[in-house]
């Protein structure tokens, strides 16, 4: 059997490790494991692609500093830990990387949903899926990609945004954020849990990798060679 006609006709997903996202999923005869954060991560950006530029909003009550948050990425602080305040780039400053993003606020706001305050906070970003709001843990990894790598007026700044959305949006569980709501198209995260939170308020998982398998079944998502990179036959034959 083709490996990438396993995902349109899986069943019986179980989480293996929710941690670091890896499901054991049943295709007819056969089980394989399923790296999440590869299938999920190739999802989310067709799911972007797809729903630009009629995206809904996820905001931010209240917004974050931007500038508070790029500081706590990791790349932020290797940067600090190999350099020398004399090398340092004066543009790899929290407060130089908030100031390029209100540069760009405008076109972020106008095409991606990504809307940044006058005074350098994110207030809102694209809602891919309806009642699903990715961890804050990866938004200054996502914040400072954008500021570093993004220029606005090149083509292919839209695939880069894309693909750090779909970073973002990898599910991992010791991440998983609470106080969600959903509707049909805002999700405020200060509000109570929405309709794909699980009891207690945390999301689950495998919410969102049936999600995935549902919507490549009936064709909205595509079953693509890097998807399938995630998949991995641990039993050749089941009785």
């Amino acid at each position: 059997m083709k490996v990438t006609s396993v995902l349109s006709s899986s069943s019986h997903i179980h989480i293996i490790d929710p941690y670091r996202c890896i499901f054991a999923l049943r295709s007819r005869s056969r089980t394989y494991l399923i790296a999440g954060d590869v299938l999920f991560q190739e999802a989310f950006y067709q799911i972007g692609l797809a729903s630009f530029p009629n995206f809904g909003t996820l905001n931010y009550d209240p917004p974050l500093d931007i500038c508070d948050l790029v500081s706590l990425a990791p790349e932020h602080k290797r940067t600090l830990h190999q350099q020398s305040p004399e090398d340092a780039s004066s543009q790899d400053t929290p407060q130089a990387m908030t100031e390029d993003l209100l540069s760009k606020r405008a076109m972020l706001f106008q095409y991606f949903k990504i809307e940044i305050t006058p005074d350098g906070k994110i207030a809102a970003l694209p809602l891919l899926v309806k009642g699903y709001v990715p961890s804050l843990a990866g938004l200054p990894k996502f914040l400072r990609t954008s500021a570093r790598c993004v220029n606005l007026e090149q083509h292919m700044c839209f695939e880069t945004i894309f693909r750090e959305l779909a970073i973002l949006h990898i599910p991992l569980e010791k991440n998983i954020n609470m106080n969600l709501r959903s509707d049909n198209k805002t999700t405020n995260t200060s509000d109570a849990a929405g309709d794909a939170v699980s009891k207690g308020g945390i999301l689950k998982a495998d919410f969102l990798l049936r999600y995935v398998l549902k919507h490549i079944k009936s064709g909205k998502l595509v079953s693509t060679v890097q998807m399938v990179m995630g998949v991995d036959r641990v039993s050749i034959e089941s009785s």
